[in-house]
């Protein structure tokens, strides 16, 4: 009414938990509530609306939609941070479409499947760094070193068995000590 939104008292009533719309309605101011005529399958009847300022004086008298986890907190919640907002906004408030919310869920599956692709290859490389890493500080050791493999491997957290294989790779088949003796 008026350019204003007004909302239907016993539906708000229900949502925040008070049972008498009609006692609730009645302590509210004269410029907060009102009548409107509604379509129903028995014909045009009258309902009691509510500004909204009526809506938040209504609020406002339920425990239940002051008390932090409460459906009717979620509810009073949703109404001043979205509903109203919106309705000042753009004039009205509608659901999103299911369109909308199926394209959503889409771009953020999407969004979920890329970052765990990006994570999966940011592993990939830290391990293949590290075994760069390794392989490098291991061959580093065979050349430049009298240790067996065993100790280079002790001395890198590695395995003899790979310690040989890089020794393998370098051409060295021997601790460079050994390698020297006559």
């Amino acid at each position: 009414q008026d350019g204003q939104p007004w909302f239907v008292a016993a539906d708000i009533c229900r949502c925040i938990g008070i049972s008498n719309s009609r006692d609730a309605t009645a302590a509210l101011d004269d410029d907060e509530k009102g009548v409107a005529l509604t379509d129903t399958l028995g014909g045009p009847q009258e309902v009691s609306i509510v500004s909204e300022s009526g809506l938040y004086a209504l609020i406002l008298r339920s425990r239940k939609a002051v008390t932090p986890g409460t459906v009717q907190h979620r509810f009073r919640k949703w109404i001043t941070s979205e509903v109203i907002p919106a309705i000042r906004k753009t004039g009205g408030y509608g659901a999103p479409s299911e369109g909308s919310v199926e394209r959503d869920m889409r771009r953020m599956s999407d969004f979920i499947r890329t970052q765990k692709k990006l994570i999966q290859a940011q592993e990939d490389l830290v391990e293949f760094t590290r075994s760069k890493l390794a392989f490098d500080t291991i061959r580093s050791l065979v050349q430049t070193t009298a240790l067996s493999d065993s100790e280079i491997a002790a001395a890198v957290g590695s395995h003899p068995g790979y310690v040989a294989y890089v020794r393998s790779t370098t051409g060295q088949t021997e601790p460079v000590e050994a390698a020297l003796q006559p």
